[in-house]
């Protein structure tokens, strides 16, 4: 029998950082990332999101959550890559 849903388990990374802007003030600012990461990881994927070199990840918490989503949601509302027809 053919599926006709998709599902997941979904994992958040909420961090808790401090951003130097461009008049270098320091902003605290809480920057969510889509995985499980830890001090370490999150400070590396926050630069590189933000593009900027100058965030410093001070503490980190996680959300997770499994979701469901029917195929036909899916096929409408993903991005498509090598297409194929036959």
């Amino acid at each position: 029998m053919a599926r006709t849903s998709i599902s997941r388990t979904v994992v958040k990374t909420i961090c808790d950082a401090k951003v130097i802007d461009e008049n270098n003030d320091i902003v605290k600012q809480e920057i969510v990332l889509y995985g499980d990461y830890d001090e370490n990881t999150a400070q590396r994927a926050a630069r590189k999101m933000l593009e900027n070199e100058r965030i410093l990840v001070e503490s980190v918490k996680h959300e997770s959550f499994y979701g469901t989503m029917s195929l036909e949601d899916f096929a409408n509302n993903c991005k498509k890559k090598n297409r194929k027809e036959w």
